[in-house]
């Protein structure tokens, strides 16, 4: 199932056409867009780690390249996920499904 989380790139582009327009595939899963969001927010997130780690360490300790770039990924990650959740209510009203109770509940 990981393997559907990366979409070709005219898949994506064929998705940033279609939004404007309003035209959404009927499809069980993600979007291409949102499979670029899923990996946008896990690389996101596995780089707030490794930089928080980094700080505790002896060699990186008190940085302040190391903590700048901490801050940057967690307002990176804060944006993507608001994002995300306005995408939701977005695609949810124009599609009239509930996505949001599909996510919670599966």
């Amino acid at each position: 199932r990981l393997r559907a989380l990366y979409p070709a790139p005219h898949a994506i582009l064929q998705d940033l056409r279609d939004l404007p327009r309003r035209k959404i595939q009927a499809k069980q899963g993600h979007s291409p867009l949102g499979c670029l969001m899923i990996i946008t927010l896990w690389g996101l997130l596995i780089s707030l780690g490794i930089t928080g780690y980094m700080q505790g360490t002896d060699r990186y300790f008190g940085e302040e390249w190391l903590m700048d770039l901490h801050h940057q990924l967690a307002d990176s990650l804060m944006f993507a996920v608001a994002v995300h959740v306005m995408a939701i209510f977005a695609l949810s009203f124009w599609k009239r499904k509930a996505l949001l109770r599909g996510m919670l509940g599966g």
